[in-house]
């Protein structure tokens, strides 16, 4: 292990929730070197995460060349040597095959047994390389109420997945680490064809409640350096009563399935979609875990200060049909509030929207009434106006764009949504009191369906998002 010397080991909870972690051991692994990956599921749990499957690298063991050499490891020994870190953090080379939360973890040997003698710190980027500063490290990194780390000497660095709500897949390879003072100290790792990410969220809560119907999972768009997205299942209308699930490749998503009843009265059952923003920043959560404002998304920002805000949304029906009949729209969602930044993250534009809607079906309109129209990108656009009658403020305006021909397939490609913002800023269309102000933030930027009839939802694609804040 270059400059280290130990065993490489694996550990899983013996909490008989399900958990499983392959492979148990690399002794099979030739040569014994860089990478090295593994596969399993971390078994269901909502506190704390007790469930937890583990990838370890002892850091100071000298060579015996006895068949004992690696019959002792850090998740079951106290007397492991130890090694005194370098620098001012770890970078870290690694990859992911699927959305599930990574942290790192650093320990001496009575971290076995002692939990204020591991530190952990949780990884935001979806993938490597990264460089996790040691300020980073607390002894309970899932809400940072521990004790930092102060520099004590190591035995063992790990990587580990927390359990959730919900039984976890998790793929990863580690492709080496380093101390230093930048992640261009990680050692070089550049696996091809490079992963893209896959999965599914969402489904029955086994909580009776709605955490699974509002799964996020941050998730990134294919190759080397993909930009980072959250791919968020948002069956929001009714969660009690109704199940949805998608299936998730990098940045595009399938609506898999639904059952269950739908809320009425004008309100969508579900907005599943694709997002960038600091919206995953509240909750409770770890800032950045299920936002992409540490991976620079270029957000928040004034629309009087973004130069352009380039997007591509590429999406196909079900059954790819060659024309959109379902009960859905297929919308872009920009939430906008007014400055100053509030000091807990965005749960909700605070001070408005503006949707762009690229499909509207016959039976369910945007909020509001129909106000004029106006020509955006050699386009009419048909402009709806009204305030979102719900939540801690419902007079904030709603202002939706809408094309009164279905907008689909690659059609929508690296287009330009800044002269929308402005123009809901100016049109003299729009009543004075529901228009938005230029010095307003854009905080998150959406882009999904609104499907107020589940069954019509299932197979929609949104086969590529992208957005760029310049």
């Amino acid at each position: 292990m270059g400059s280290f010397h130990g065993c490489t080991w694996t550990g899983a909870d013996t909490l008989s929730k399900g958990t499983t972690n392959t492979p148990t051991d690399f002794t099979a692994q030739t040569p014994q070197a860089f990478p090295y990956c593994v596969k399993g599921t971390v078994g269901a749990d909502p506190v704390n995460s007790a469930t937890v499957a583990l990838l370890g690298f002892n850091l100071a063991e000298a060579a015996t060349n006895s068949a004992s050499q690696c019959a002792a490891n850090a998740a079951t020994t106290t007397t492991l040597p130890t090694i005194t870190p370098t620098g001012t953090g770890i970078a870290l080379s690694y990859d992911r095959l699927t959305g599930s939360n990574i942290r790192v973890q650093i320990q001496d040997p009575m971290g076995t047994t002692d939990a204020n003698h591991r530190w952990c710190a949780t990884i935001t980027q979806v993938q490597g390389p990264v460089f996790v500063p040691f300020s980073a490290f607390n002894t309970a990194c899932y809400n940072n109420s521990g004790q930092p780390y102060n520099m004590q000497p190591i035995s063992a660095i790990s990587l580990l997945v927390p359990g959730t709500l919900i039984p976890s897949p998790f793929s990863y390879c580690v492709g080496g680490f380093a101390f230093g003072t930048s992640v261009s100290a990680a050692p070089t790792y550049t696996p091809n064809p490079y992963p893209t990410l896959t999965g599914t969220i969402g489904g029955p809560d086994p909580s009776g409640g709605k955490d699974i119907d509002l799964q996020r999972v941050k998730t990134a768009a294919p190759g080397v350096g993909g930009k980072a997205y959250i791919v968020y299942n948002n069956n929001w209308g009714n969660p009690t009563g109704s199940d949805q699930t998608i299936n998730y490749v990098g940045n595009s998503f399938t609506v898999a399935s639904w059952t269950g009843s739908a809320p009425g009265g004008g309100v969508p059952v579900s907005f599943p979609s694709l997002y960038i923003g600091a919206q995953g920043q509240t909750a409770g959560l770890l800032p950045g875990v299920l936002a992409t404002t540490p991976d620079g998304d270029g957000l928040p920002k004034a629309i009087s200060a973004i130069g352009t805000l380039t997007s591509t949304f590429n999406w196909t029906p079900p059954n790819n049909a060659a024309t959109p009949t379902g009960n859905y729209n297929a919308t872009y969602d920009i939430w906008l509030a007014a400055p100053p930044a509030p000091a807990i993250g965005y749960n909700d534009a605070l001070s408005g929207f503006v949707m762009v809607w690229l499909y509207k079906p016959s039976g369910n309109q945007p909020i509001g009434n129909m106000v004029g129209s106006t020509t955006i990108g050699a386009r009419t656009w048909n402009i709806w106006v009204g305030p979102r009658n719900m939540g801690t403020n419902p007079n904030r305006p709603v202002i939706s764009y809408v094309a009164p021909t279905p907008i689909m397939g690659t059609t929508w490609t690296n287009v330009d949504l800044k002269p929308f913002l402005m123009d809901a800023t100016t049109n003299t269309s729009i009543p004075s009191n529901m228009r938005v102000s230029a010095s307003w933030l854009v905080t998150d930027l959406f882009a999904g369906f609104e499907i107020w009839t589940g069954a019509d939802g299932v197979g929609l694609k949104e086969t590529a998002f992208t957005a760029n804040v310049n």
